[in-house]
């Protein structure tokens, strides 16, 4: 009986046992999931704090399993959680060395997978090809479907980084048709998906999105997959399809989280077909709906936009501006609303400068020489009205989109105030608002008139220099166009603004580029160390500007607040797994 009740014993300490560190590696599994989930929801983003703690438990209790439990089934497992723990967490070197451990183990069961990782953090330490060359090979010998499909989106990945968009795309194409995971398939629909779209391959990325909207199991991911559909069709010209598309989702319930950014790809399509008074009457309902949003901040800025371009109303026009930072203060919106009431601002003070120098113009010279009551000029007497005329002119032309109002104006610079220096400038200037008009044959002879006249000026100097046409274009055409992009294509316009840095970085508007850049990894897609560097950017570049001023008060503040958390937090980092993290970023 004794014997028996031993054996007992036994059986009891090494079930508890078996319990205890089952039940410290399951919990590092569920950790590890939960991780994953929000890593994959949050694809192409910094991942949040929340995440890489989730991923340190996750590492706790595997390291707790190793060391407990040495003998335990579960301590390779562990040790390849953990290494792919740390992978996410940037910590690539102690990742390495768990897995090489592995590795030189004898693990026949794990072989492939380790040699898998090994390649991602051989990757993320700078050993690219290595990378490029090892997961080639191992999508060439396995015989898993799934590891093959792995292989080829890292590789996708890598290439990527490379800017090798089409080898990527194919490489994408063929993952997404080998692997059987719905998760792993949602992803490379949603990269295949938004490279295709930044490329212009709308009928790749329209395959891609609807394959995302299949398979994603995350809302968020559906919902944007949806949206970015509508977009397709909007370019496409396919308006009647998504405008059914459109009022078909706004019916169901299903998609009311997205209500207003439905609302305002309607609104969209109402204005790409030119049917601005319908495009008007939504987005007045629409700030009335979605009150104290970022639907109804972009909505004032496409009111004020409206007001501008459709009805001249520029006392409207800055009204409606005005109220977009008010409705939503992390708009992206919100520095654009404000440089175009800036420019609203010069445009009225010159047209009324323009009016009070037309008026004494028009008074007789003995009014204006012996009437000693009179009041002094309200102008300076280096007031130059061709100039003021050239100002408004461009304000029209590049900032108001009123090209055609724009060539008047040039036009009476040039039959006006043939020998000022803006006649010159008018012409050069009209080059390209002709182009922007479509007008091939008028910008041609405006280029041919300017060489034949002043073929020493330093306009035709530039026109000889500059052969290749896009870089004809001035830098008031790119910021237009990254404008109105904001409104359909976030990241282009972002990747427009970033383009004017690098090739207009002496050109004034660079600094409203550059500053635009700062404020939106500062307030609106949060990543600092982006923030600081295009704040930097500007205060080099444009330190006199008023946006010099302002990014030199934000770029120090956001120092400060870096520096100060660093000092609280690095005594307690010394003990911490996140301690690699922080010294890798």
């Amino acid at each position: 009986m004794k014997k028996h009740l031993r054996h007992l014993w036994l059986i009891l300490i090494f079930f508890a046992l078996s319990c205890a560190y089952f039940n410290t590696f399951y919990n590092a599994q569920s950790y590890f999931d939960k991780a994953e989930n929000q890593r994959l929801e949050k694809l192409g983003q910094k991942l949040p704090n929340s995440v890489l703690d989730d991923y340190g438990k996750s590492i706790k209790r595997c390291q707790k399993v190793i060391k407990d439990y040495p003998e335990s089934r579960y301590k390779i497992p562990a040790m390849m959680l953990m290494s792919k723990a740390r992978y996410y967490r940037s910590e690539y070197k102690s990742s390495l060395e768990e897995l090489n451990e592995i590795k030189h183990g004898d693990n026949e069961d794990y072989a492939e997978e380790v040699d898998y990782w090994i390649a991602l953090n051989k990757w993320r330490l700078g050993k690219v090809q290595f990378a490029l060359d090892a997961l080639h090979q191992l999508s060439e010998t396995t015989d898993s479907r799934d590891l093959k499909s792995r292989c080829l989106l890292s590789r996708a990945e890598i290439n990527l980084e490379l800017a090798q968009d089409s080898v990527a795309l194919e490489e994408l194409e063929a993952a997404a048709e080998l692997t059987r995971n719905t998760s792993q398939k949602s992803q490379i629909y949603t990269r295949l998906a938004d490279i295709a779209f930044k490329k212009g391959d709308f009928e790749k990325a329209l395959s891609a999105y609807k394959g995302v909207v299949k398979t994603s199991l995350t809302r968020t991911k559906i919902e944007y997959a949806h949206l970015q559909i509508l977009k397709i069709y909007r370019n496409q010209g396919d308006y009647k399809t998504a405008t059914r598309k459109i009022k078909s989702m706004l019916a169901d319930d299903k998609f009311k989280k997205i209500a207003g950014q439905l609302d305002l790809e309607l609104v969209q399509l109402y204005m790409a077909q030119n049917e601005m008074n319908q495009a008007e009457t939504r987005l007045q309902s629409m700030v009335s709906d979605y009150q104290r949003s970022a639907v109804s901040a972009e909505a004032y800025y496409l009111l004020g936009q409206i007001m501008i371009e459709s009805h001249w109303d520029l006392e409207k026009a800055d009204e409606y501006l005005g109220k977009v930072g008010k409705e939503f203060n992390k708009t992206p919106f919100k520095f654009l609303a404000s440089e175009k009431q800036k420019d609203i601002q010069l445009y009225k003070t010159t047209k009324d400068n323009i009016l009070i120098w037309e008026e004494e113009k028009s008074k007789p010279d003995s009014v204006n020489m012996n009437d000693s009551t009179s009041v002094e000029p309200e102008l300076p007497q280096e007031y130059d009205p061709a100039e003021a005329y050239y100002l408004l002119a461009d304000l029209e032309a590049f900032k108001f989109n009123r090209p055609d109002s724009s060539m008047l104006i040039m036009n009476r610079i040039q039959s006006d105030f043939p020998e000022s220096a803006f006649s010159q400038k008018a012409l050069f200037t009209s080059i390209f608002i002709y182009k922007q008009l479509g007008d091939s044959l008028q910008s041609q002879l405006a280029k041919d008139q300017l060489l034949e006249n002043y073929p020493n000026s330093e306009y035709a100097y530039f026109l000889s220099e500059k052969i290749n046409e896009k870089e004809l274009e001035p830098i008031e055409l790119k910021y237009k166009n990254a404008e109105t992009l904001m409104s359909t294509d976030m990241d282009q316009a972002i990747l427009s603004f970033i383009d004017i840095t690098k090739t207009d970085s002496l050109e004034i508007l660079s600094a409203s580029a550059g500053y635009y850049l700062g404020y939106y990894y500062d307030w609106i897609h949060v990543i600092p160390d982006s923030a600081v560097k295009y704040y930097s950017w500007v205060t080099h570049h444009h330190s006199a500007t008023e946006q010099g001023v302002l990014a030199l008060k934000r770029l120090n503040i956001i120092q400060n607040i870096i520096s100060d958390t660093l000092s609280q937090e690095m005594p307690f980092l010394l003990d911490s797994t996140i301690t690699d993290t922080v010294i890798s970023d």
